[in-house]
């Protein structure tokens, strides 16, 4: 057994990280934060219940801690399983009647640890053993005890699936950000299996949140834990042609495509890293994030000699409430477009030029005829000229609606 100071420091250093990241979450407004204090919140209670434990004298004591720390061994399951399932984009199946069904559990739970001198039902006998300097409580526990020990295991088993799924199909940041949060979850629960089963008489899963809690600290730095859920439509942004970069609130880049990689040039190293890393593709590329509304904009793009067009709309990310998530850019490229828009125009201009050049030939001549006809009413037929005048302003009636209508007819 180790002194027990050392524990004493360990379960305070865990409920300090687990504060300091509780605060964090707060200000940074993370999507998912309500769950993510709660859990915080949850390991503190646990962590410093399990402190004070050790550090008291007399069973009285050691009890009274151990239903502190109830508070907080109730609301870890149901905490992370909300979180995970937040963090996967399942928050569908968080409903009104799943968050009843899941406080039922810590009600009954909280109720019976302070009333269980009268039932027995989460321990039936406590004792104080003396072991290796430490003194601690060796249970004989209840029916309740082992019933919510096998629902919290389903709840924590069933996240860790769900992070297995995430983490075999998601991008590389996803599959570490996964690997992070698997490891947070399973190194509590081997600790707590091996309490549950004896052969620790030290419970150590306060001492796995410790660790958990650095990891997390870590990850917060490393891979932007938490910051922004991975996309289930991962498969179909892959497949599209259009390149997708997806920018976390911050501008960091955590998803993009491989058409984007293309378009821009780049691989999917940059994933991780600030919007910047963009701008050997455009310069202004970087200062589109941090748009209030949908935007849409063109930009053109000189590329081995050819000049290239892109269309690119540029999309804030909301949650339900309003939060901002982050930027989605759609990038499309209308070279081909802009190409064909161009002969058009040019085709245009063509038709134009020869409608202006017909309109010439022909009005120019019509006009000095009609002009020498007027002069010729004096000594002529004014009947016959007439009729020859208006046979002109009849050709040249045809003339001009070829020209302005590009029909035939007077």
């Amino acid at each position: 057994m180790l002194p027990i100071d050392f524990y004493l420091i360990t379960l305070f250093a865990a409920s300090f990280i687990s504060v300091a990241l509780a605060i964090y979450a707060w200000h940074s407004k993370l999507p998912f934060r309500y769950s993510f204090i709660i859990l915080m919140a949850a390991i503190a209670c646990w962590a410093t219940g399990y402190a004070f434990e050790l550090g008291s004298n007399g069973i009285d004591a050691k009890m009274f801690w151990i239903k502190i720390q109830y508070f907080g061994i109730v609301a870890v399951p149901p905490a992370w399983f909300m979180l995970v399932l937040q963090y996967a984009g399942r928050e569908r199946w968080i409903t009104k009647m799943v968050i009843a069904i899941l406080s039922i559990d810590p009600i009954v739970t909280i109720a019976l640890a302070w009333t269980n001198e009268w039932h027995k039902l989460i321990w039936k006998s406590a004792a104080i053993i003396e072991k290796g300097g430490l003194s601690l409580i060796n249970f004989e526990y209840g029916i309740w005890a082992y019933l919510r020990s096998g629902y919290a295991y389903i709840l924590i088993l069933f996240t860790v699936a769900i992070l297995l799924h995430i983490f075999l199909n998601s991008y590389r940041i996803y599959r570490r950000q996964a690997a992070v949060l698997l490891l947070f979850s399973l190194i509590p629960l081997a600790g707590n299996a091996l309490y549950v089963f004896k052969i620790s008489l030290v419970d150590l899963t306060p001492f796995g949140f410790l660790a958990g809690s650095v990891l997390l600290l870590w990850s917060f730095s490393k891979f932007r834990l938490l910051d922004i859920k991975p996309l289930a439509m991962a498969t179909l942004i892959e497949s599209m042609q259009d390149g997708v970069v997806a920018l976390d609130r911050n501008c960091r880049i955590v998803e993009i495509n491989p058409a984007a990689c293309q378009i821009m040039g780049v691989d999917e190293e940059v994933v991780g890293r600030h919007v910047d890393e963009l701008k050997k593709f455009h310069v202004d590329l970087p200062k589109l994030c941090g748009v209030e509304k949908e935007t849409v904009k063109e930009i053109e793009v000189e590329r081995g000699g050819d000049t290239l067009y892109y269309e690119i709309k540029i999309s804030p990310l909301k949650d339900r409430y309003g939060n901002l998530l982050g930027y989605l850019f759609v990038i499309h490229d209308i070279t081909q477009r802009k190409e064909a828009l161009k002969k058009m125009e040019e085709a245009l201009e063509k038709e134009r030029e020869f409608k202006l050049k017909t309109a010439h030939y022909f009005f120019n001549p019509l006009c000095i005829a009609k002009g020498y006809l007027e002069l010729l009413k004096r000594d002529c037929k004014k009947e016959e000229i007439d009729r020859i005048i208006k046979a002109i302003d009849r050709v040249e009636n045809v003339v001009k609606n070829i020209v302005i209508k590009g029909k035939i007819e007077e």
